[in-house]
């Protein structure tokens, strides 16, 4: 699966919630406006900032970088899955809940420059991890409702359902495309 594939459908996924939303509040979607949540105010997706009403309003945007994994590869010293950057290279977007065939799941996405550092880290803290217990190197893109993990085999890239700390339990998708092929968009708001 090439990163044109997954972009691609990545951009079906959020059209497809942002029509969503819109059709069912006449609006983008907002998130509250709160101290939790005013760092995420410096991001390409926020629209307007409603005050008054406690919310901004943001879309996803594209964000079409695909070397932002080029660090991490040379700390690793492997290349990552070209299907794991677009993942994470297409859009700047809050995340997206999905309904699949084996239950909610979350999706990751970049938010801004910040959450793109938290994310090298915390795929570098879950690489090590995995070479520590000597279990192939598999990358993180979303969570199921239940907190397992869904992850993308950086060597195959197929998708499996894994546990912290644990292999893979189950393949999902041959590959991240086929993967989002699968899932739905839902409205349940990924940041409230």
């Amino acid at each position: 699966m090439g990163q044109h594939e997954v972009t691609a459908r990545l951009g079906e996924l959020t059209n497809t919630f942002i029509e969503r939303h819109h059709s069912s509040s006449r609006q983008r979607p907002c998130i509250p406006l709160n101290e939790e949540t005013r760092y995420m105010l410096d991001s390409p997706c926020v629209e307007h900032v409603d005050e008054d009403a406690g919310v901004f309003y943001w879309t996803p945007k594209p964000h079409m970088d695909f070397t932002l994994f080029d660090g991490l590869e040379q700390g690793l010293e492997v290349a990552i899955h070209p299907s794991i950057t677009a993942f994470y290279g297409s859009y700047w977007s809050d995340g997206l809940w999905c309904s699949s065939p084996f239950g909610e799941v979350s999706l990751i996405q970049l938010w801004n420059e910040e959450d793109m550092e938290t994310l090298r880290e915390n795929l570098l803290g879950h690489a090590f991890q995995k070479s520590k217990r000597r279990q192939g190197l598999t990358l993180f893109i979303g969570l199921t409702a239940d907190d397992r993990i869904v992850t993308v085999d950086n060597h195959s890239g197929e998708v499996y359902l894994e546990e912290a700390g644990r292999p893979p339990q189950r393949t999902l998708a041959a590959s991240l495309g086929e993967l989002l092929r699968e899932l739905e968009p839902t409205l349940t708001p990924y940041t409230a």
